[in-house]
């Protein structure tokens, strides 16, 4: 298949741009057969970004289950059917990207970070944050 033009294989990203970056996109797909935690796919959920994506990236499996299309790594055929799913609609491309954004905007470091401070005051630890 020829994607000259259509995909761009830009390796390292400094992080000021990913943002930028993942709102142009309309679908983000990872069919990574390797992968750690997933930390591209949750960039792209926190940007309301409808996910397909290999079933051994763990941030889709755990926490977008229901929202993501997973499919098994390596099955190339079902990578191209799971991007038409979007491609050729576009009401539920934007109403499962907010979905993605909805359920994972929870996981973004400050309010984790919070979440933990509050969790640790619970327990006596009076810990202030500033605003």
């Amino acid at each position: 298949s020829n994607i000259a033009g259509k995909a761009f294989l830009l390796g390292f990203i400094p992080e000021e741009f990913l943002a930028k970056l993942f709102g142009m996109c309309d679908i983000y797909v990872s069919a990574s057969e390797m992968e750690g935690f997933g930390m591209s796919v949750a960039q792209a959920a926190i940007a309301a970004k409808p996910i397909v994506s290999s079933n051994i990236i763990p941030f889709t499996t755990f926490y977008l289950p229901n929202e993501a299309v997973i499919l098994p790594a390596g099955d190339t055929n079902a990578f191209a059917e799971g991007m038409l799913r979007f491609i050729e609609n576009e009401e539920e491309r934007v109403k499962i990207g907010s979905l993605t954004r909805e359920k994972s905007i929870g996981l973004e470091w400050k309010h984790l970070t919070r979440q933990f401070i509050e969790d640790l005051n619970k327990k006596n630890f009076n810990i202030i944050v500033p605003e």
